[in-house]
């Protein structure tokens, strides 16, 4: 409060002595608060007087009422931050551990004793634990920071065989097949209503039990024929790279907690991450989105530790859910194949 009776007193002053209140003008003590300068400055020039930071004459003569106002506004806000920064820092001092005090001439009594030891006691424990904690952070960040370096080199390094490859293959007069995807992306795009009990029950098992739910696939034969038998309920393609970070940066929720009672949290940084999936080697977010884009071998575990993905209605619509996607007229349900990329996008 002391900045605010600082700035009372020098405002006071100046409007009554620059006002000609009183016939003369008395030298203000010089005020560095920025507090009282703004304010002061701003009431100047509200009085049509004099700023108290009054400037040379001949840049006073250049510059314009409307400058001197923001620049007062300017010297405001930043007083204001500093106060709130000291105001900030007196609260957290008020409700840090602090020790008992003797009185002078007055001894501790034996629980007061007892307290200052067991506070530094437990000051000393915490400060060790907070360090020992902020170390591990560190080096958990470092080294996935250096692993998702490898998986960009690996990301290039696939794009440009697979670049290579097709080269060679026209230049010899033929075509180069792709490897088979391992990982499909699938989304529901029809309700409950009228569902036959087979497919029902395929639609729980791949977990999409809502319209526009989303989840990752592994493919393999007996996929395929589930796939196969839900198509007009769903469609689904083969999701990039961008597309399966964006999904787990975006809409990305883990599901943790014993079984019965799964609560979904958001995925805000790598503790939870590595706290579920450290045995398995992935310890962060670019470490899962590597484990399930290459469909690595702790793929089961990983999509199982992420939620469902829930996506919004697609911008702009669907074209007509009652055909599939591959049919003559435009449609919806079906293998999209890369196109789900698209989707996604406007679905996100």
């Amino acid at each position: 409060m002391a900045h605010f009776g600082e700035g009372f007193v020098a405002i006071v002053y100046q409007l009554v002595f620059e006002s000609g209140v009183l016939g003369t003008k008395a030298l203000l003590p010089s005020v560095n608060n920025p507090i009282v300068v703004g304010l002061s400055n701003i009431l100047s020039l509200t009085l049509r007087s004099a700023p108290v930071a009054a400037a040379p004459p001949a840049a006073a003569a250049k510059r314009s009422p409307r400058r001197d106002f923001g620049l007062s506004l300017q010297g405001l806000f930043r007083g204001f931050g500093s106060f709130k920064e000291s105001l900030a820092a007196k609260m957290a001092d008020r409700f840090s551990a602090r020790f008992l005090k003797p009185v002078e001439g007055v001894p501790l009594t034996e629980g007061a004793e007892k307290k200052q030891k067991r506070d530094a006691a437990l000051i000393e424990s915490q400060r060790k634990s907070l360090k020992a904690l902020r170390t591990k952070r560190a080096a958990t960040r470092h080294a996935l920071k250096l692993r998702t370096y490898k998986y960009m080199k690996e990301y290039r390094r696939a794009r440009e065989d697979l670049i290579k490859n097709k080269r060679e293959a026209r230049a010899k007069g033929g075509f180069y097949r792709e490897p088979e995807p391992k990982v499909v992306f699938c989304v529901r795009i029809k309700g409950i209503n009228k569902l036959a009990p087979k497919p029902r029950m395929i639609l729980q098992l791949f977990r999409l039990r809502q319209l526009h739910n989303g989840v990752f696939i592994r493919v393999n034969k007996a996929t395929q024929e589930m796939l196969q038998a839900v198509q007009p309920f769903i469609t689904y393609g083969y999701p990039s790279l961008s597309t399966v970070r964006k999904l787990i940066y975006k809409r990305g929720y883990a599901k943790v907690g014993e079984p019965g009672s799964k609560q979904r949290i958001r995925l805000q940084n790598n503790d939870i991450i590595e706290k579920h999936l450290g045995k398995y080697g992935i310890h962060g977010i670019e470490d899962l989105v590597h484990e399930i884009y290459t469909c690595g071998p702790a793929f089961k575990q990983a999509n199982a530790f992420l939620w469902t993905f829930k996506l919004s209605s697609p911008r702009k619509g669907f074209k007509c859910k009652r055909h599939g996607f591959c049919e003559p007229r435009a449609g919806d349900w079906g293998n999209r194949k890369h196109l789900i990329n698209e989707l996604i996008e406007r679905m996100c």
